[in-house]
């Protein structure tokens, strides 16, 4: 997918997540109001040092940011990097960085740090909810690219790939698996929400 695609595709998994997890509060105040909300939890939490319960509205927004910057890490791992004056690429293009093993590793210590009684810390909230946010985008990218011509490696970096031919990278295909995925990610917080309001 294109990098746009990648961005919009986070983006509707961001927003959605946090729309799931700030509930009712989301639905009646909107995005601008929870980032408010978020700055004063922020303030009020490490700069006073008051303790008192994380709002989910803020933790909706530290999903939403964490999925922004995960949109686009499988290829970003993947790119040249200055080394002895020459750019030299480190991990070669649909390699070691978008092998669902390689996230899974990268998941398993986020979930353990979740786990543990340290994790209503309000330092450790920020840093958990926007690591969940970041590895769903990337596990998203990899969904999304699987659905691409080129697939992604299985098993092993530089391996066979798998895939379902759905679009081509840049072309209208492309737009026609973005929207209905949009459509998707959107209707899903409502429809937990408002169950039964079909």
């Amino acid at each position: 997918m294109s990098p746009l695609g990648h961005y919009i595709t986070a983006l509707g998994l961001g927003l959605s997540g946090a729309a799931t997890i700030g509930g009712e509060y989301y639905w009646e105040h909107g995005h601008l109001r929870i980032l408010t909300d978020t700055v004063r939890w922020i303030g009020d939490s490490f700069a006073v040092g008051q303790s008192h319960r994380t709002p989910y509205a803020a933790i909706g927004f530290f999903f939403a940011f964490g999925a922004i910057f995960g949109a686009r890490a499988p290829d970003l791992l993947e790119r040249p990097f200055l080394a002895f004056v020459r750019m030299v690429r480190v991990i070669g293009y649909r390699a070691l960085a978008h092998t669902p093993w390689f996230w899974t590793v990268l998941s398993l210590p986020v979930a353990w740090l979740a786990l543990q009684p340290a994790a209503n810390d309000p330092a450790m909230l920020v840093f958990l909810w926007v690591a969940i946010g970041f590895l769903a985008a990337a596990w998203l990218h990899l969904a999304v690219d699987f659905f691409s011509v080129g697939g992604i490696p299985w098993l092993k970096p530089r391996g066979t790939t798998i895939g379902v031919s759905v679009y081509e990278n840049g072309s209208v295909s492309e737009l026609l698996l973005i929207v209905p995925l949009l459509a998707m990610q959107f209707a899903v917080p409502y429809f937990i929400q408002h169950p039964y309001q079909f």
